[in-house]
């Protein structure tokens, strides 16, 4: 089913002629379309595809990647790697709707599953479950398809692996070397809190889960002892009955 809605947004993007932007770095569909604030379909066939948007934003897409915009704040993600910059709006992908406001996220699709990534945005992610997840600024987590229990499967929110972003920054980063290394430095500063904040975010979560075992621990405890007390009670009652007639 995955694959299914997967291919189909694909034959979308592409079922009508396509033409080259060499400017842009993408394919459009209908040709020319990013002019237009109608529905228009995208895919980066150069290192970086870059895309001005109507909110004041900016969007790149490493080359391969495909998006469909929707309207001016509407987009939908299909696959690949892609930056999103400043702005705000609404982005649905195969597993969840994102919703953003200014600063800088980033999207990626690992087979069957969407790797977020939020490096300084207000970023809200709603699961298929309807879950709602807030993703700290410097966090990454993946998302994925709904289980046997009708739950959306997603990961522990974890700090960014600096090592991958820096690579895939420096792929896509529009401008020269020098003011790439000057916004690099600023956001390793940022970033140094990162190791406390994580500690306390996973001391918090294992807290929760040592007091949910505690807890289940305790009530099996009680249930035994209950068990153990109406065993003693019906067996002082057939005691009673057989040999104090």
């Amino acid at each position: 089913m995955k694959r299914f809605f997967k291919l189909s947004l694909f034959l979308l993007a592409f079922q009508m002629e396509i033409r080259v932007r060499a400017s842009e770095g993408l394919l459009q569909s209908p040709s020319g379309c990013l002019k237009a604030f109608d529905a228009c379909s995208l895919k980066a066939i150069e290192t970086s595809g870059q895309v001005s948007s109507a909110m004041q934003g900016q969007i790149f897409l490493q080359k391969g990647a495909v998006m469909q915009r929707q309207s001016a704040d509407q987009w939908i993600f299909i696959e690949g790697l892609v930056w999103f910059k400043d702005g705000s709006g609404n982005v649905k992908s195969l597993f969840a709707d994102l919703t953003w406001s200014h600063g800088d996220f980033w999207l990626e699709s690992e087979e069957d599953r969407v790797v977020i990534r939020n490096i300084s945005s207000d970023l809200k992610v709603t699961l298929r479950d309807n879950k709602v997840l807030m993703v700290p600024e410097g966090f990454e987590f993946w998302v994925a398809g709904m289980n046997s229990k009708g739950q959306s499967e997603f990961g522990m929110v974890r700090p960014i692996d600096s090592v991958k972003h820096v690579k895939d920054w420096g792929q896509l980063y529009p401008g020269t070397k020098e003011e790439f290394k000057k916004e690099l430095a600023v956001l390793k500063k940022s970033w140094k809190s990162l190791t406390d904040l994580s500690s306390n975010i996973y001391e918090r979560s294992a807290k929760r889960q040592i007091a949910s075992i505690e807890a289940e621990e305790r009530a099996k405890k009680d249930k035994e002892q209950q068990a153990q007390l109406e065993r003693k009670r019906l067996k002082e009652i057939f005691f009673n009955r057989t040999f104090n007639r």
